[in-house]
């Protein structure tokens, strides 16, 4: 080189030294840039690849319920590895490598040679696809199933909800109004059980006060007999007979000596005056059969024996004078306790009647039913707790005094005896009689105001002397008997209801409980309903309540229930895809979205669970409504109020007519609503009672109904199912349930079962229904722009074993892709 005008070698040896760095230094930046190139490319490859897998979805899932999942077809399968082979030659599109047949066609088409070669600065590259399907992405998981349901309904729900008349909404407001009054029903009839039981208590304890009322006439009925036994005495000493017994035994030895002389008599002799005397003595004694010392014992035995009765009583006597008290005592401490449970029912009701949560007129009428407790509640008065005690240990006085009375009794049979041997021995001088039995000395109970009053009440009910008890008895039984005549018509509708042809899910596939669901009594109906509202999960709030109601709805667009196509006239239903509901496509026909609401594998059984719920709410709102409605609050009212002679009583008998009425409503609600008609939700006129004409004359209600239509809400009984899943059911139970019976209407069509065909294997599954997929790109590229050899000479060992190690590497790229 030269350089001015002298020639130096130096310079073209250190640009060669300096060349030999910057040579290796950007030929690996260019083999580095080469690797960025196609790791990019390896992305979008990965990406393509997860693209190409989705596109294999379930085409029979995606028509019936409009859900996609990876296919589980093993054909189907089988194709994407001929796909990996595909979309790897995107690295080398050569026309040894892409085999495609219709890119002849496109070449031909544009002109061209058929020469697929392009260029591609990675030719060599070693590529390797692969797609496993990404965690928890199959439709068995509740929150992936509830997305791809909200997916396809948010454009659909609006008119779901919507189209009949905002129906559906109003009915959530009202069943959410009625979870208090729901509460209070059955917090009132427990009070009325109750009560009914304190009254139980008080019959028991008025049945054994009357035994001890009756205790004085005993005492009385023995003075009588003692004063009958004298009288006795008396008439049989001075009866003839005894005269003549008496002149006899007095006179014995004379007489036999008298006899004797008036036997040796010759003829013509006669008899002294005084033998004569005697002799007719002996004469009326042989004469008078009844003269004989053993018919004059006799006589005085059975009057003896005749007072001895009368200390015998069936009632009460003095031997169970103290255990009768003993009883009466015991009640009334039982009854005590009574009260006092019956005393924290009121204070429970009470509660929620002042929660401000309850409808006003329950409110209002459960507070004047209640108000003949106060009576029987509070801390003074004739029917306090107190009372009943107190009445008994009152009479537990007379305990020292019966002891005196049967030691008196005892007392004088003796001297009966000693008196009726004096005058069988022909005594010259017979014993005084004992005194009668102190009758004044008894403590009676009727003599105390209270006490007196607490009998005569008791009285008044307990044996009819009372108008309004009698009426209230009568009543009571009367509307018993209609409750019980009507549960029983619930019960055998119900195996009716459950006699149903839809299938049973198979136990091995676990889709439900095993438990099962029968007929119940109004009463558990209603208290079930109380429970119902306390696992409310309607209040599940957000998007999980959004959730919620899109795939109730769904559901009611995709399975059939108890009515669905029962209405001959009707067009069959369809599907929210298109699809006609029937038994050769939804396995549990007209009973799936019982299923939903029951969870039970038993068709019946969930048939059975859903009647009942939808039962225990028409019997709670129809319970409301012999408030709400005047007419019938009115007669009823009336009927308690004169049953109120025994407190408490008055509320039995409304609580007995209300079940009653209630129940017979509840009957013929469901009447309507299995004939595919509506019923009004909350009823508030007698224009809205469907069974009015059947238990006006109960209440004994004079107003007659007019034929004008209810104005109420209404709802059929799928609106009331729907209604019910969404307040009864959580989000996740919605959504295993609709996944089971998708699993089984998927394997239904896909194995052809048919209409009355049994599925015994599942093929599809909801957990191998993978709707993500990870899809990995592996690319390893040589380097071509470094020459290996200039690398080796210039690197130290270790280097080079680094770079060696570094381009072996190959590059995974994984992107995950979804529906």
């Amino acid at each position: 080189m030269r350089f001015g005008k002298k020639q130096r070698g130096s310079i073209t040896v250190l640009v060669t030294l300096i060349l030999v760095p910057t040579i290796f230094f950007e030929g690996f930046l260019v083999d580095l840039a080469r690797i960025k190139l196609y790791s990019n490319q390896a992305v979008m490859t990965a990406d393509n690849y997860g693209e190409a897998v989705l596109s294999m979805y379930d085409n029979l899932l995606k028509e019936l319920y409009g859900l996609f999942a990876v296919t589980q077809d093993e054909d189907a399968l089988e194709q994407l590895e001929t796909l990996e082979g595909y979309i790897g030659a995107s690295f080398a599109p050569s026309e040894n490598t892409i085999t495609w047949s219709h890119l002849t066609g496109v070449t031909s088409y544009l002109g061209l040679d058929g020469s697929y070669e392009g260029f591609m600065p990675y030719q060599d590259a070693e590529v390797t696809l692969s797609y496993e399907a990404a965690a928890d992405s199959a439709l068995s998981n509740t929150e992936v199933l509830g997305t791809q349901i909200g997916d396809f309904m948010k454009f659909r729900i609006a008119q779901s909800l919507l189209d009949s008349d905002d129906a559906f909404l109003e009915a959530i407001d009202l069943v959410c109004d009625a979870e208090k009054d729901a509460e209070a029903v059955k917090k009132l009839n427990d009070l009325a059980e109750q009560a009914e039981e304190v009254l139980e208590c008080v019959k028991e304890y008025y049945e054994t006060l009357e035994k001890l009322h009756h205790y004085p006439e005993y005492v009385e009925n023995i003075n009588e007999a003692y004063e009958d036994a004298q009288d006795d005495f008396e008439d049989i000493a001075d009866s003839d007979s005894y005269q003549v017994y008496s002149d006899y035994r007095r006179n014995e030895s004379d007489i036999t000596a008298a006899v004797s002389r008036r036997n040796a008599l010759q003829e013509g002799d006669e008899l002294s005056s005084a033998d004569q005397a005697l002799v007719d003595m002996y004469d009326a004694y042989q004469n008078d059969e009844n003269a004989r010392e053993r018919k004059i014992e006799q006589q005085f035995e059975e009057t003896i024996e005749s007072f001895e009765e009368s200390e015998e009583d069936d009632t009460i006597d003095f031997d169970s004078f103290d255990d009768v008290v003993e009883d009466l005592l015991a009640t009334a401490y039982e009854l005590q306790r009574q009260i006092a449970e019956l005393q924290d029912c009121r204070e429970s009701l009470q509660e929620v009647l002042e929660s401000g949560e309850v409808s006003d007129s329950i409110k209002d009428g459960m507070r004047s039913d209640i108000a003949s407790l106060d009576t029987l509640l509070g801390s003074n008065g004739v029917y306090t707790a107190d009372n009943y005690i107190n009445l008994a240990n009152y009479i537990s006085q007379n305990s020292s005094l019966n002891s005196d009375y049967q030691s008196r009794f005892d007392d004088i049979l003796d001297r009966m005896s000693e008196i009726a041997d004096a005058y069988v021995d022909c005594e010259d001088t017979v014993q005084d009689w004992y005194d009668a039995l102190d009758e004044s000395r008894y403590q009676d109970f009727t003599d105390i105001s209270a006490y007196n009053d607490l009998y005569n009440s008791l009285s008044a009910y307990f044996t009819g002397d009372s108008e309004g008890a009698e009426t209230a008895r009568s009543k009571k039984s009367a509307a018993e008997s209609i409750q019980s005549q009507t549960e029983d018509e619930l019960n055998a509708e119900s195996e009716a209801d459950a006699n149903t042809s839809a299938r049973d899910i198979p136990e091995s596939f676990s889709f439900g409980t095993s438990n099962t669901e029968g007929g119940s009594s109004l009463k558990n109906l209603i208290d079930n309903a109380a429970s119902y509202f306390q696992a409310n999960s309607f209040a599940e709030a957000g998007n999980m309540l959004l959730i919620k109601a899109y795939t109730t709805v769904y559901d009611f667009g995709m399975f059939s229930s108890r009515v669905t196509n029962v209405d001959e006239d009707e067009d069959a239903a369809e599907s929210l895809t298109g699809y006609e509901m029937a038994a050769n496509i939804n396995y549990l026909y007209q009973a799936e979205m019982e299923y939903i609401l029951g969870g039970y594998n038993s068709s019946s059984s969930n048939l059975s669970a859903a009647r009942n719920k939808i039962l225990a709410f028409r019997a709670v709102v129809n319970y409301a409504a012999t408030y709400s409605i005047s007419e019938v609050n009115q007669a009823i009212q009336a009927i308690s109020t004169a049953a109120n002679v025994v407190p408490g009583l008055g509320l039995i008998v409304s609580v007995a007519l209300r079940l009653a009425v209630a129940g017979l409503e509840t009957m013929q609600d469901w009447r309507e609503l299995k004939a595919g008609e509506s019923v009004v939700v909350i009823k508030n006129s007698l224009t809205d009672l469907g069974a009015y004409d059947t238990f006006k004359d109960l209440i004994g209600c004079t107003e007659t109904v007019g034929t004008a239509d209810s104005t109420g809400l209404k709802l059929n009984y799928e609106q009331y199912l729907m209604v019910m899943i969404i307040f009864l059911t959580t989000n996740n139970q919605i959504l295993e349930r609709t996944g089971n019976l998708i699993t089984l209407n998927v394997n239904m069509v896909q194995q052809g079962i048919g209409n009355t065909g049994t599925l015994e294997t599942l093929e599809f599954e909801l957990s191998e229904a993978y709707t993500a997929v990870d899809a990995t790109c592996a690319v390893q590229l040589d380097f071509v722009v470094m020459p290996d050899g200039f690398a080796e000479q210039v690197l130290d060992d270790d280097t080079y074993s680094s770079l060696e190690s570094f381009e072996r590497n190959a590059y995974k790229f994984t992107v995950t892709r979804g529906y």
